[in-house]
């Protein structure tokens, strides 16, 4: 089973859409029409959906029970760096390894 990315808000288009190009199923909150709702609501519509969390809101590091948080550490790094890391961590983790797991994007 491949892994799905749920984007949060916060999330730059050039990286969501670079993240597409590769190849790897991910979702903004515009277009699921959840933009502007809590951090709660968020999480709670990504265990649904059974999607990962890409992330740069450290309010997310304090969660427990989810379905995996990709978190962008730093707004320093370019967007292709992010977008290689992140593709990285999909190909290379499973789901059931992505389950309750917070992986590092530069």
């Amino acid at each position: 089973m491949s892994i799905t990315i749920q984007a949060d808000e916060h999330i730059k288009k050039g990286i969501s859409e670079g993240i597409k190009r590769r190849g790897v199923e991910l979702h903004t909150v515009e277009e699921e029409e959840i933009k502007g709702k809590s951090d709660e609501a968020l999480l709670r519509f990504a265990k649904k959906k059974d999607r990962v969390i890409l992330t740069n809101d450290s309010d997310f590091l304090e969660v427990d029970d989810h379905p995996g948080i990709l978190y962008i550490t730093t707004q320093y790094a370019s967007i292709g760096e992010v977008i290689k890391e992140v593709v990285r961590h999909v190909d290379q983790y499973t789901k059931e390894e992505f389950q309750d797991t917070i992986f590092y994007i530069p």
